[in-house]
C-alpha cells in the first residue's frame, strides 16, 4: 500500500507542475493515453539555449529539457520514449517523425517552421500524434506516407509553397504504352468492416490555411475531417482524389481560392456533412467523373455565396459509360441550404450526364 501510494503522489507531483507551470494542455480525448505513458516522456524547451549548464546536461527531463525537437526525437528513439512535450516557443526544424510517437505543443504556442521553399516541414510515420502544434512553410508542409495511421488535434497547418497537406499515393503497376488502365475498385468493393479496418489519418479541431495551393491534397486511404477549419487556400481547401472512404463533418471550408472541396467520383465513398462552403472564389463542392463510380453523400450543409456554383458536376473524357444519368445515382443531397451561388446554386450536368 505506501508504494502505490507513493506512486501516486508521483504522479500528481509530475502533473502538477506541467499544470501550474502553464506550459502544456492535454487534450481530454488522450488524457488516459498520456496517463499510461506518463513514466516515459520527453520535454523540450528551447528557452536552455541561454543556459549553459542547462545546455550541458539536457537529457530530456523537466528540469534539463532538450533545446531541439529533433534531439528530442533522436533520444525518444534510442530510448523507446513515445511521447514528446514542447514549450513554447518557434521551432525552425524539418522534423521525419518515427513510428509511434506522440508531439504535445502548449497550446498554441509552438510552432514549427521550415522556411525553405524546397523541403517539407514535417513528415509524420505509422501512429503519429501531432497535437496543439501550428506547423508552417516548406514546399508541402506536412506529409502523411501512404497507408498510415496519423492523427491532427488542435493543429493549425499554413504557409506551404504547394499543399498544406500532401498524402503520398499507393506505388501501383504502371499502365504500358498502348495499353487502357483498368478500372479498379480498391474502396467501392469493400465491406464496411474492410473499410473500418484501414489505417485512418484523422483531422479534428485542425486548422488548414493560406497554402499557396491546395489546403489539403488526399488520396488513397481513409480520412475524417470533423470541427476544422480548410480556409484562405489558394486553389481547393480539400482535394480528394480516387481511392478515398472521406467523411467531412461539421467544417467550413470557405474562402478558399477555387472550391472549397472538390472530389473525383471515381472509387471514392465521400459523407459531406453539417459542414460550410461559403464564399469560395469557383465552387462550394465540385464533383468530377473519371474512370467508374463511387458513392457521394450530401447532407445538412450550408453552400452559400460561391462565385460559380454552389454545386457543380462535371464530366472528364473518361467518363464512365453506366449508370445514367450519372450524378443523380451517385451522390445523395438531403437537406442542404444552397443559396446565392453566382452562375447557379446546382449546375446542369447534375441533373444529366
Amino acid at each position: 500500500m505506501f508504494w502505490l501510494i507513493f506512486r501516486i503522489i508521483i504522479y500528481i507531483s509530475l502533473f502538477g507542475a506541467i499544470w501550474y507551470s502553464g506550459q502544456f494542455y492535454v487534450s481530454q480525448e488522450l488524457s488516459k493515453g498520456l496517463h499510461e505513458t506518463s513514466s516515459h516522456v520527453i520535454f523540450v524547451d528551447q528557452k536552455i539555449l541561454g543556459n549553459e549548464l542547462a545546455m550541458k546536461q539536457q537529457n530530456g527531463s523537466l528540469t534539463y529539457p532538450f533545446a531541439t525537437i529533433s534531439s528530442a526525437i533522436s533520444s525518444a528513439t534510442e530510448r523507446n520514449v513515445s511521447t514528446i512535450f514542447i514549450s513554447s516557443g518557434t521551432y525552425k526544424e524539418m522534423l521525419t517523425l518515427p513510428e509511434n510517437i506522440t508531439l504535445y505543443g502548449n497550446i498554441n504556442e509552438v510552432t514549427i517552421l521550415n522556411e525553405s521553399s524546397k523541403l517539407f516541414a514535417l513528415t509524420t510515420n505509422e501512429n503519429t500524434k501531432l497535437i496543439n502544434l501550428t506547423i508552417s512553410g516548406g514546399n508541402n508542409t506536412v506529409i502523411i506516407p501512404w497507408n498510415t495511421n496519423a492523427t491532427f488535434i488542435n493543429t493549425t497547418i499554413s504557409n506551404a509553397h504547394d499543399f498544406g497537406v500532401l498524402m503520398q499515393k499507393k506505388e501501383r503497376t504502371k499502365t504500358l504504352p498502348g495499353e487502357k488502365a483498368a478500372v479498379t475498385y480498391e474502396i467501392f468493393d469493400k465491406s464496411d468492416i474492410e473499410i473500418a479496418s484501414m489505417p485512418l489519418v484523422r483531422f479534428s479541431d485542425v486548422t488548414v490555411t493560406k497554402n499557396d495551393n491546395q489546403g489539403m491534397y488526399l488520396r488513397d486511404g481513409r480520412v475524417e475531417i470533423v470541427n476544422s477549419e480548410i480556409i484562405e487556400n489558394g486553389e481547393e481547401g480539400i482535394d480528394l482524389h480516387p481511392h478515398m472512404h472521406a467523411i467531412i463533418s461539421n467544417t467550413n471550408a470557405s474562402n478558399n481560392g477555387e472550391s472549397g472541396l472538390e472530389t473525383e467520383i471515381y472509387d471514392n465513398i465521400v459523407i459531406i456533412k453539417d459542414s460550410i462552403f461559403n464564399n469560395n472564389i469557383k465552387n462550394g463542392v465540385a464533383f468530377l467523373t473519371s474512370m467508374g463510380i463511387g458513392d457521394i453523400t450530401l447532407t445538412e450543409n450550408t453552400i452559400l455565396n460561391n462565385q460559380k456554383f454552389g454545386v457543380r458536376c462535371a464530366v472528364h473524357k473518361n467518363r464512365p459509360k453506366k449508370p445514367r444519368p450519372f450524378f443523380q445515382s451517385t451522390i445523395t443531397r438531403e437537406n442542404n441550404l444552397i443559396e446565392n451561388n453566382t452562375e447557379a446554386n446546382v449546375s446542369e450536368p447534375c441533373f444529366t450526364f
